[in-house]
């Protein structure tokens, strides 16, 4: 019993005494988002590199180490030094991999953030193996219709269309769009957003008539879902607008693009 009491005792001592730095650590996290917005990234580092040091003193394998590494990676990677940000999307993937699990969806988040970086720098090959261990992640732990999976597919779609690997591409839009329609209904912002991206990838193909009838859907979604002067809604406007030029069609081409300057101005 006595013991019992002790081994309380000390874990008491110990979470107390981890509140105060689980505390400095947001703090200071806060503050560097404050100032990054500012573009003053070499405060913004500092801070984050102080942050960096009290969440490795709560444990090497604290989700605040990995959090803060994917932090700095995407900071150095909005300043334009690439020097670190594979090596530091790396550790953040390796520590929550450990600390919580390879088949969990803290996994696969990891992953999406390391494929994404190299979908980004011209290294596609690196990029897909990533996105599909996150998706069947995904998939096993969260169901086969969850929104996350839905992403996963959208990260897909969008490497694919890249590559222009358009039948995977088509695919992957496709059920990310089936999955978010049923789990999230017709008008949330995500739907007009996969009906964007299928739009996008049948005008590229020059399949007009159905890029067309999936611009008409995703307008007033987006419209709906954020507002009639959000950007988003300004660059379906004027993809659409693009289009219609390429099919002779300039006065309608040329109300799009009034209207999207209009978002635009304001």
């Amino acid at each position: 019993m006595l013991r019992t009491r002790l081994a309380l005792s000390l874990l008491f001592l110990s979470l107390a005494s981890a509140q105060p730095a689980q505390d400095k650590w947001s703090e200071l996290m806060r503050a560097g988002d404050a100032v990054r917005e500012r573009r003053e990234f070499a405060k913004a580092d500092t801070l984050y590199k102080e942050a960096l040091q009290i969440a490795q003193k709560i444990g090497p394998a604290d989700h605040r180490v990995a959090t803060t590494l994917g932090v700095m990676a995407s900071l150095y990677e909005e300043a334009g030094d690439l020097s670190q940000v594979e090596t530091l999307l790396k550790l953040a993937l390796a520590i929550d991999t450990k600390a919580k699990g390879p088949d969990t969806p803290a996994v696969a988040l990891r992953m999406n953030d390391l494929a994404l970086y190299y979908k980004k720098h011209g290294r596609p090959a690196e990029a897909e193996p990533l996105y599909l261990r996150a998706l069947a992640i995904d998939e096993k732990a969260l169901g086969p219709n969850h929104p996350e999976v839905a992403t996963d597919l959208n990260n897909l779609g969008v490497l694919y269309r890249a590559n222009r690997d358009y039948d995977k591409a088509e695919q992957a839009y496709k059920r990310a769009l089936a999955i978010r329609e049923k789990a999230l209904g017709p008008a949330h912002r995500d739907v007009a957003m996969s009906l964007y991206s299928l739009a996008i990838l049948y005008d590229v193909q020059s399949k007009f008539p159905e890029a067309e009838q999936l611009y008409k859907r995703a307008l007033p979604v987006f419209e709906k879902a954020l507002g009639p002067k959000h950007p988003n809604l300004a660059s379906a406007l004027e993809n659409y607008a693009d289009m219609l030029r390429k099919l002779k069609r300039e006065p309608e081409a040329v109300q799009l693009e009034t209207r999207a300057k209009a978002i635009r101005a304001r």
